[in-house]
């Protein structure tokens, strides 16, 4: 929608949470703009330096912001892997799952989105990261089960994604 844009950024300008940036950049890079996407991007540092001096740890969210866009893996990595130890709920069990994925380490991933999933959680991005996991491992079954239970909940889910999961389930 053309209002969507002009209120994200309102939001931004009120609380500029970090998630909401990189809403904003994903938004842009679907759209083509990759200066405005990565300038969004830059800005999600910034805020990161500005909560962390503030005492306010941002590690989940900045682990998978790094996974999604390649940014320093293997640092992020043992982040992920610290956040793990420190807070061991699903949540950060999925985005150690996922920065492994990422970085390349499928057996690694396809450990920690088993933690990830022990609750039943029908979070979506956690189902994608599953079935792209399970996919990757070989265990295509398994995949398609997560990816089918994605797609009835919502098949829009991600700027990022949704195409890829939809590609996924139909490989």
């Amino acid at each position: 929608p053309t209002n969507f844009l002009p209120v994200r950024m309102q939001a931004i300008a009120v609380v500029p949470l970090p998630e909401y940036v990189i809403a904003l950049g994903d938004v842009y890079a679907a759209a083509g703009d990759a200066k405005l996407a990565d300038d969004q991007y830059e800005l999600v540092a910034a805020i990161e330096q500005l909560y962390a001096a503030n005492g306010v740890n941002l590690d989940l969210q900045i682990a998978i912001f790094n996974a999604d866009h390649g940014r320093d893996l293997s640092a992020t990595v043992a982040r992920a892997e610290a956040l793990f130890a420190a807070q061991p709920n699903i949540y950060a069990a999925d985005a150690l799952a996922w920065v492994r994925f990422n970085a390349g380490d499928i057996e690694g991933a396809r450990t920690a989105i088993g933690d990830a999933l022990r609750t039943g959680s029908r979070d979506p991005l956690l189902l994608f990261h599953a079935g792209m996991i399970y996919k990757a491992a070989g265990e295509g079954d398994l995949a398609a089960t997560y990816l089918r239970q994605l797609n009835e909940q919502n098949p829009r889910f991600s700027v990022l994604y949704a195409e890829a999961a939809q590609q996924a389930l139909g490989d």
